[in-house]
């Protein structure tokens, strides 16, 4: 199977030859690499918009667990639409950092976004239980984040399967071998 850095090579040509400003959304259950696959991409003169970053920015001085509980989702989700809107007055191109499991949260994004912008989906690799306990097990020993398997197993039931119908232009699955 092709390393990360292999599957990752089309999606930054692909980025470098764009002559139109980039709507990139991340689509993978958390501990998926989404953080990883930012920083492989290094992009610059993008303006990133996660919600954990926002939720990290309105948490008191306590874990990422607890800002979660404090912060409702739909507060989150406000402040996540508010900074793309920002971005898209400035015609940035934005990379959207969340699950972004649904099918129905992916159109919002899409309807949001302008006509003159390449939206572009990556799907990131399904981990193998063995991967989610590792790399659970550093996220909580360098952050004090984790997800539960409850939590993890929730999520993954809600995966919907991306499609060029909730208005992406391009598809990008980098859980292909």
């Amino acid at each position: 199977s092709k390393s990360m850095e292999d599957k990752i090579r089309p999606i930054k040509s692909f980025i470098e030859e764009a002559s139109q400003p980039l709507a990139i959304t991340l689509v993978g259950l958390p501990l998926s690499g989404k953080d990883t696959l930012i920083e492989l991409l290094e992009l610059e003169n993008f303006t990133l918009i996660s919600r954990d970053t926002i939720i990290g920015q309105h948490s008191p001085a306590g874990t990422y667990r607890e800002a979660y509980s404090a912060l409702d989702s739909k507060t989150v989700d406000k402040l996540f639409f508010k900074q793309l809107e920002e971005a898209l007055i400035d015609q940035k191109s934005i990379l959207l950092n969340a699950t972004n499991l649904r099918k129905k949260r992916r159109r919002k994004i899409n309807l949001r976004i302008p006509a003159d912008y390449l939206k572009i989906a990556i799907l990131l690799p399904e981990i193998s239980m063995e991967v989610y306990e590792r790399r659970n097990h550093n996220r909580r020993e360098q952050t004090g984040k984790h997800i539960s398997l409850k939590v993890y197993e929730e999520m993954k039931g809600l995966h919907e399967e991306v499609t060029e119908e909730e208005g992406f232009d391009r598809i990008f699955n980098l859980n292909l071998p």
